[in-house]
């Protein structure tokens, strides 16, 4: 059997009937072409654009974590209201004092960079307060869903190892890992 090298790509090309192909230069040039259109294009987001125009203000301040850009909220409007839901509702100094109470009690567990939390709640202001003290204590947040069948649950919870479930009482049950629980309405 020989072997046969291939220094392209192939494509159809609808127009003519016949495959058409690109050379390797060719792609290593449009690649190129489309990254410092993309870098341009990310630049102006936050620069401004290069025909002059003034300064652009950023999107989004990409380099901050999601857990300080909250707190530059918090800093910035303490009364304004950051969180409702059904039953709750918080403004960002009552959103940094509940995140800071679990923050604690995460690092209490060991929560640090790097570690894991699993968060099983429903969707409410508690599901976003869990979320944001997993990050402020280092780690990073796990959803388990409510939604998932008791075996997939426990497999989940099993393969990432989650450092501590964050839940309420009536879902407690459904944690059968020996895992430590935070539950928050007890």
């Amino acid at each position: 059997m020989s072997s046969t090298q291939f220094n392209g790509t192939s494509s159809y090309d609808d127009s003519i009937d016949r495959p058409s192909s690109t050379s390797k230069s060719e792609i290593v040039k449009v690649v190129e072409q489309s990254k410092k259109a993309i870098s341009s294009g990310l630049a102006n987001l936050t620069s401004g654009h290069s025909n002059g125009s003034p300064k652009a203000q950023p999107i989004l301040d990409i380099t901050k974590d999601l857990s300080a850009l909250i707190r530059k909220q918090i800093l910035a409007t303490p009364t304004a209201i950051a969180l409702e839901d059904e039953n709750t509702k918080l403004t960002y100094a009552e959103l940094d004092q509940k995140v800071n109470v679990l923050t604690a009690h995460l690092r209490a567990y060991g929560v640090k960079r790097d570690s894991l939390v699993g968060v099983l709640l429903g969707r409410s202001a508690n599901y976003v307060v869990a979320c944001l003290a997993a990050l402020r204590a280092g780690g990073a947040f796990l959803v388990l869903e409510l939604a998932y069948p008791l075996s997939l649950l426990a497999d989940v919870i099993e393969d990432a190892q989650p450092v501590v479930i964050i839940t309420h009482r009536a879902q407690a049950g459904m944690i059968k890992a020996d895992v430590p629980l935070i539950v928050l309405d007890e």
